[in-house]
């Protein structure tokens, strides 16, 4: 996880989405040396988008991911809202519709919170998070 892209002039490509590639990228090491399998990266569903879903045991697990270099704003995890998770909600459901092989499957709605600051990368994992939030 050494690679972290930075923003700066970058010419012909977005830094924004490198660096969103690589918090993703670095959620899935996470996730699988956790016992989690990929299913899926980058799941989109009309104008909704599922950064990661995956299995572990029989639970289908959806997971947002959030990155920040900076706590200016808060920490990575409070960039995630309520219209943020209804939107991510449409795409489950979207997926759900699309892949009937997981009809049997428990579910949930993660959150993997990155921050990099400094140079030194944290990963918080919150479970569940639909029972952790009032809409």
């Amino acid at each position: 996880m050494d690679n972290v892209p930075t923003t700066g002039n970058h010419s012909n490509s977005n830094p924004t989405r490198k660096i969103g590639e690589w918090a993703e990228t670095a959620a899935c090491e996470f996730l699988t040396g956790k016992g989690y399998r990929i299913v899926k990266r980058n799941f989109t569903f009309a104008k909704a988008e599922i950064d990661i879903i995956a299995v572990k045991d029989k639970t289908l697990v959806f997971i947002e991911v959030k990155m920040r270099s900076r706590l200016d704003y808060g920490q990575p995890f409070d960039a995630v809202t309520p219209k943020k998770i209804r939107m991510v909600m449409l795409g489950i459901n979207g997926f759900l519709l699309i892949n009937k092989d997981f009809k049997d499957f428990d579910q949930r709605l993660d959150v993997i919170s990155i921050a990099r600051i400094n140079g030194e990368v944290t990963i918080d994992h919150f479970e569940n998070i639909t029972q952790m939030m009032s809409f």
